[in-house]
């Protein structure tokens, strides 16, 4: 029977010292990259990938076990924050192995570390910003092995939907506010924009919400012991917290008098919302669940405008008012600014594409623009560099872009990135300020990645 290698996942990582050399981490990898920041979403971030090669990671490194490629099969790009692990996993139908070299250049790995049998984990407790170069082996001899690396910051994962939690929920049977939210603290500010405020969570727990929470209304649904996220609001306005998906889950929320507030089917369709109208300001920790046992990937919302604001009203922001695009409107998701030289390159941002406004007819443009908007921007980028720009989504929606560069010329593209993915780029005259609207090809709305790049289209997504 063999053991476990290297790692001993509660108490921090023992690294290996080695030949900078003896891998080749600075080939490209594999099966690409990815950049993240600390509180990233969704959670887990998976890729699917082949596991194996012909070099024996024992040759290389005598703690590590199992066949791995001259080449990384992965890299991960993250900011660290100060709350959160960093936690790789590996799932697959054989044995698999895991190398991994971090930004502090030391090399980490294992064989059996996770909970479900033969899988790998790598944990770092106290994660350094950085890139993390991947290698999955297999235990045996072999390569082209089907296999999933998950990246965490919650807990272990598999394919089949199961996770470990990170928290205190596997040691615990009531549900506690006192711990450590999974998603980590949020602090909103009464007016705040974009309203909707979102968050892309994993829903459910392994406990029953009515036994665990001490309350004299009825909590359905299973939920962890943590808080999904504490979420506090310094405003007084109405304060409407709810999901949007197709996941059947429900909501229980402790509020800022301590008084326990628990939905679920209170939004549209199987979501659940909870409304407060007065005595909003506060601290809110927010559970959500799943009306059945298992994990579910959700969206959480909270506006001050009205339940279900921004995802099956038909409203959102400005633009429930305007037939118009209208780049004076506060963008949903904000301004940003970004300097030249940036990194990590690309910038990215997590958006909901789409509106209810037909783009031709919306924006007063010589050229074509396809797709559905919204009247105001998804974000207004202030850029005060002289690079080449490339603006692009990446993911799996068909969706569109319009854009107001910084000379008032409007720039409009569908599929001029990868897949049915849009991209638009400018090579002069490129500082300044960019009011980008992501819309959807067909009416609706689209979860999908907004990325700007000053090295090329489609750079971190398809390039490497």
């Amino acid at each position: 029977m063999k053991t476990m290698i290297g790692l001993v996942a509660s108490l921090g990582l023992a690294a290996l010292s080695a030949n900078a050399s003896a891998q080749d981490y600075s080939a490209d990898p594999s099966f690409g990259s990815v950049t993240l920041s600390a509180g990233f979403t969704p959670d887990p971030h998976s890729r699917n990938l082949t596991a194996g090669g012909s070099i024996r990671a024992q040759d290389r490194f005598s703690s590590c076990r199992g066949y791995i490629a001259n080449a990384p099969d992965y890299s991960v790009y993250y900011t660290a924050g100060s709350t959160f692990p960093l936690i790789f996993t590996v799932d697959s139908d054989r044995d698999t192995t895991l190398v991994i070299n971090g930004p502090d250049t030391r090399w980490y790995c294992d064989d059996d570390g996770a909970e479900e049998p033969l899988n790998p984990m790598v944990r770092f407790n106290s994660p350094q910003s950085g890139r993390y170069d991947i290698w999955v082996g297999t235990y045996s001899r072999g390569s082209n092995v089907p296999a999933t690396l998950f990246v965490s910051e919650v807990g272990e994962h598999t394919r089949d939907g199961s996770s470990s939690w990170s928290g205190s929920s596997q040691s615990s049977s009531s549900a506690s506010i006192s711990l450590p939210a999974r998603y980590g603290n949020r602090t909103i500010s009464g007016g705040f924009l974009p309203d909707p405020w979102t968050m892309d969570v994993t829903a459910g727990g392994p406990l029953r919400a009515n036994d665990a929470i001490n309350s004299n209304t009825f909590c359905s649904g299973y939920i962890t012991a943590e808080p999904t996220v504490e979420v506090r609001y310094d405003g007084s306005s109405d304060f409407h917290i709810y999901t949007s998906g197709s996941a059947d889950v429900t909501l229980a929320v402790n509020g800022p008098d301590g008084t326990w507030y628990c939905n679920d089917d209170g939004a549209s369709g199987a979501n659940a919302g909870v409304s407060l109208t007065s005595g909003t300001t506060g601290t809110y920790d927010i559970y959500v669940g799943t009306f059945s046992q298992g994990e579910r990937q959700t969206r959480l919302n909270i506006s001050e405008i009205a339940m279900d604001y921004g995802t099956g009203s038909g409203s959102s922001g400005g633009s429930s008012s305007s037939s118009s695009a209208n780049i004076s409107l506060p963008a949903r998701y904000g301004n940003r600014t970004i300097s030249g030289g940036f990194l990590p390159d690309p910038w990215t941002m997590d958006v909901t594409a789409g509106g209810p406004l037909r783009a031709n007819d919306a924006i007063n443009a010589n050229t074509f623009c396809s797709g559905y908007i919204t009247a105001e921007p998804t974000v207004e980028v202030r850029y005060d560099g002289s690079s080449d720009f490339h603006i692009y989504t990446s993911g799996s929606a068909d969706v569109t872009l319009a854009v107001n560069g910084p000379d008032g010329t409007w720039y409009c593209n569908d599929d001029g990135a990868s897949g049915a993915n849009a991209g638009v780029s400018l090579t002069s005259g490129t500082t300044g300020t960019y009011d980008i609207y992501v819309g959807t090809f067909s009416q609706g709305s689209q979860s999908t990645r907004l990325n700007i790049s000053e090295i090329a289209m489609d750079y971190g997504v398809n390039s490497k």
